[in-house]
């Protein structure tokens, strides 16, 4: 029964470490994603100031 105890702690420390490995993983893309959505807020701020003259040649 003691060892069995040992196995199932072993095996949730190794759970646990995983937990943490994936938790990190996740806060890194979601860091990755929130800087993406800035690049393609700024991009498409971009794209907007150089077809407004365009808009206002067909006018």
């Amino acid at each position: 029964m003691q060892k069995k105890g040992v196995e199932i702690g072993a095996n949730q420390a190794v759970l646990l470490k995983k937990i943490e490995e994936l938790t990190l993983h996740l806060i890194q893309l979601e860091k990755k994603v929130a800087q993406q959505n800035e690049q393609i807020h700024q991009q498409q701020q971009l794209l907007a100031q150089h077809l407004k003259p365009d808009k206002q040649k067909i006018k």
